[in-house]
């Protein structure tokens, strides 16, 4: 499945993205999917690149809600606190450089304070089988090319805490069948 972004990260001030893990803005049925990220200029250390915290992808899926119960898309600083972050590896690069990230890799990044915008172009990609769970967050709201199988063909079934559920067909072009016609049509 694909997902496509440019994000501008503009001069003078452009704003931080706090430390975040991108999986519960779209959660899916597993944890497949990565997002690659190509700058589409130099990026230096006063751009505001990237920052992700290695192995944090193997950890704690962290609450992104503020603690008055709305939607904060950033960890609380109690979290924040309890991560080393002198292990931060900051991706800045040439123009062309590519990143790469799970989507349970704890990332952010610092408010870009140069001259020049910061093009970054994300990508997400992640298995054939693995869903995105449509009525959560970003899923189904991106638009109609949102999860678009880009290699081979989808799965019809799924992979839920470690269980293959063989799913139906796929039924949206034209209907889905009655159970009683389903189950009577040998």
């Amino acid at each position: 499945m694909f997902e496509l972004k440019l994000n501008f990260k503009w001069a003078n001030g452009g704003e931080a993205v706090e430390w975040h893990q991108d999986i519960q803005f779209w959660p899916h049925t597993d944890f497949s999917p990565l997002t690659i990220g190509v700058y589409l200029d130099d990026v230096n250390a006063e751009m505001g690149p990237m920052g992700v915290l290695p192995g944090s992808h193997h950890g704690k899926l962290y609450n992104l809600y503020r603690e008055d119960g709305s939607w904060g898309g950033a960890m609380n600083d109690s979290d924040i606190q309890a991560l080393n972050l002198d292990d931060m590896r900051w991706l800045d690069g040439p123009a062309g450089s590519v990143t790469v990230h799970n989507c349970c890799l704890v990332h952010g990044s610092v408010a870009n304070s140069s001259l020049r915008p910061r093009p970054l172009l994300l990508q997400t990609y992640s298995r054939a089988d693995s869903y995105p769970i449509l009525g959560i967050g970003a899923n189904g709201v991106t638009g109609k090319r949102s999860g678009v199988v880009i290699g081979g063909t989808a799965q019809q079934s799924v992979t839920v805490d470690g269980r293959e559920i063989p799913g139906a067909p796929d039924w949206s072009q034209r209907g889905a069948p009655t159970i009683f016609g389903s189950q009577h049509d040998k």
